[in-house]
């Protein structure tokens, strides 16, 4: 019988043959079938490392890892398929493999949720990882609920198996979850079992490849699930259309009345995007008009390694938004943050070592633009050029530290702009930076002063800056924005939009949050709806403010408190009009409302 798989909407595949209808399947699955699902058929070109061929996957080792904002570290972050096929389990099933030219390690991860997966962590969910290497299967498992050093989570149970090798090297590995219990059966034997630790019980299995050495690669051949007596499996496309609605009382459909063109924006994951559907709607519905990446342009995820670019998971959520008609905000081409270990400690100092550096991230700058040319409207080229408050002085630190300012000086940031707009002549360039949103002091001077001299230099070239103020509020008592009123009457806010509007730069509001409530903030719980319709109000009446978008919407906030157990969501406070669930804040939403119309 001829296996596939079709896509409906958000439900599951079918299997289809000669005489089978979708009920049939559903009632075969139901029952514990034999019939074996064919996940290769379904989705798997945004699998980072992945690369499709005639019969199966090349898999690749991209050397994805998470450093620390200072570049120590090194968490490893191996590739999950968000963006296309996973599947819905109930009870006792079996995902079987076929693994072949394996060069180095070949690991195969089957999650019950995609990982959660920030700039600065990855936070490993209940999961099972399979390693073949040469005549050992290595199994570790992951319960979600241990409370350890986030950047070093290891399994709760690790054990090694020796099992037969074929001559051919071919590796027929198959994982069965039968009765709360793992077994692994290795070309036909089974070579162990352990308990499951409750690992799926999120009724899901997501499933990864990793060629875990330097180098390393293999080929997937053959991938199967099927349920086992008393258990039930279908497969999943999350690449296939969302069942996305727009209200017209949506902040989007709302701002495109009362000031067309003005766009309100949110950060996006995309593993919070392709898992949670109630999440989906609000990211994809008609409350925002462009999205920012919040990690998947960065570098560390899309230039692991020097010349290993990958842009499988960006390239997912530029898709997802353009489908749904929204636009994208790249984010970022270059920061301070981020940055893999191999571009954190590139040498600087002679003009041969402070040349390379200058030509890295002119290659980086020229692939990412490049790449999304058409689809990314417009790009945070340089992000936090600015010294830090701790550590910035008007005369002698006024540029954040990092090898691209050691390299080439303050002039990187012109020769990033050029990069970019070189890649991309059509796409809006900004610098983004924190900060100068409730500064009328030397800083905001010096930021000033930067912008001014690139844009009368690059404007010449045809090239226009734009700024970012990102207005991150931590705590009210400080980070007041709405109220905190200059001189003249105006915010601040509102002079530093309007003084970058009289040399030609438009501004936005690009980072807005702002916490709920918070029992260690003297502000009470209406300090949220004032900041940020507040905030909305300067923005959307002043032409010089472009758009007006807001981070941590819903569950991309991730914190975790080792003293009381596992991660969780919004841990403390909620700093968007979304709670966890992704839900309206009251009355920070309404009052968001009432500034658009």
């Amino acid at each position: 019988m001829l296996i596939t798989l079709a896509a409906i909407g958000l439900g599951t595949f079918g299997v289809f043959g000669s005489g089978f209808s979708l009920r049939a399947l559903t009632r075969l699955s139901t029952l514990g079938s034999s019939v074996n699902i064919n996940l290769l058929s379904g989705e798997w070109g945004y699998l980072p490392g992945e690369t499709s061929i005639i019969g199966g996957l090349h898999i690749q080792h991209r050397g994805f890892e998470i450093v620390e904002q200072d570049g120590s570290g090194g968490q490893t972050n191996p590739p999950v398929n968000e963006y296309g096929t996973h599947l819905n389990v109930s009870g006792n099933f079996s995902i079987s493999s076929i693994l072949s030219d394996v060069d180095g390690s070949a690991s195969e991860q089957i999650y019950s949720t995609p990982p959660i997966v920030s700039d600065e962590f990855r936070i490993e969910v209940p999961s099972v990882r399979l390693t073949v290497d040469n005549d050992n299967l290595t199994v570790g498992i992951w319960n979600g609920q241990e409370t350890q050093d986030l950047s070093n989570q290891q399994p709760v149970v690790q054990q090694s198996y020796k099992f037969v090798a074929d001559e051919s090297g071919v590796v027929n590995l198959q994982v069965s979850d039968i009765n709360k219990r793992l077994s692994f059966d290795v070309n036909g034997k089974d070579i162990g079992s352990l308990p499951d630790n409750d690992i799926f019980s999120s009724n899901q299995a997501w499933i990864g490849f990793d060629a875990e050495s330097n180098n390393g690669s293999f080929t997937v051949t053959g991938l199967n699930a099927k349920p086992l007596k008393g258990g039930s499996v279908s497969a999943v496309n999350v690449a296939a259309d969302l069942p996305i609605t727009k209200d017209p009382n949506d902040l989007q459909m709302l701002a495109d009345k009362k000031r067309p063109g003005f766009l309100i924006g949110s950060d996006a994951a995309l593993w919070a995007a392709t898992s949670n559907t109630q999440y989906s709607k609000v990211l994809f519905g008609g409350n925002f008009g462009i999205i920012t990446p919040e990690n998947a342009m960065k570098w560390q995820f899309t230039e692991p390694q020097p010349g290993v670019y990958d842009f499988h998971e960006a390239d997912a959520l530029v898709n997802l938004a353009l489908k749904n008609g929204l636009q994208v905000h790249g984010h970022n081409l270059v920061f301070s943050e981020a940055l893999p270990a191999w571009v954190q400690n590139l040498p600087t100092g002679t003009q041969e070592q402070d040349d390379y550096v200058q030509k890295v991230m002119v290659d980086h700058i020229t692939a990412l633009v490049s790449h999304f040319r058409g689809r990314v409207n417009e790009w945070d080229v340089v992000n936090e050029p600015i010294a830090d408050y701790d550590n910035f002085d008007p005369v002698t630190n006024i540029y954040r530290d990092n090898v691209f300012l050691r390299a080439m000086g303050p002039d990187y940031i012109k020769i990033a702009l050029e990069a970019a707009h070189k890649a991309d002549p059509s796409a809006k360039l900004y610098i983004n930076d924190y900060g100068n949103e409730n500064d009328d002091g030397p800083r905001w001077q010096a930021t000033y002063n930067m912008m001014s001299s690139l844009e009368s230099e690059l404007a010449p070239q045809g090239i226009h800056l734009y700024y970012g103020f990102e207005s991150h509020i931590y705590d009210p008592t400080t980070d007041d924005i709405s109220n905190d009123f200059a001189d003249n009457g105006n915010t601040i806010l509102q002079n530093n939009i309007d003084a970058l509007g009289a040399i030609g730069i438009k501004s936005r509001i690009s980072e807005m949050d702002a916490p709920e409530s918070d029992p260690g903030y003297a502000e009470d719980s209406s300090s949220q709806t004032q900041q940020m319709s507040g905030v909305l109000s300067i923005c959307l009446n002043d032409p010089n403010c472009v758009a007006f978008s807001i981070w941590s919407t819903g569950m991309t906030d991730m914190s975790q408190d080792n003293s009381t157990g596992p991660w969780t969501l919004q841990t403390g406070e909620v700093d968007s009009p979304f709670d966890q669930n992704n839900q309206p804040v009251e009355p920070t939403y309404n009052d968001l409302q009432s500034v658009l119309r």
